[in-house]
């Protein structure tokens, strides 16, 4: 399993996206620091571009929650992070559950 895969099945196990969460849902012989170290250096890296690595994943969850007879519905959702940002999410309503 390749860094991006462990770092999303963490993330979606732990229903979080605090490292230290995710990777206690992390298979691996390997210590804690360690995945989060190489999490780390993957995410920080300059060739990584998140929206490239994660589009193949929504594209995916569309395709499957792709019904002719209902419609997809998005969410969007302003929350204050820190002291003086906002993060804006778009997000997927699946049976009365929001899909981040």
């Amino acid at each position: 399993m390749c860094i991006r895969d462990r770092l999303i099945s963490g993330i979606v196990s732990s229903k979080k996206v605090q490292l230290l969460a995710i990777v206690s849902k992390v298979p691996s012989e390997s210590q804690a620091e360690s995945h989060i170290k190489r999490f780390m250096r993957w995410i920080t890296h300059d060739k990584v571009d998140c929206s490239s690595y994660y589009l193949y994943y929504v594209e995916q969850l569309l395709a499957n929650l792709y019904n002719e007879a209902l419609p997809i519905v998005l969410v969007m959702d302003g929350s204050e992070v820190g002291r003086s940002y906002r993060a804006l999410t778009l997000n997927v309503v699946h049976k009365r559950t929001i899909l981040s």
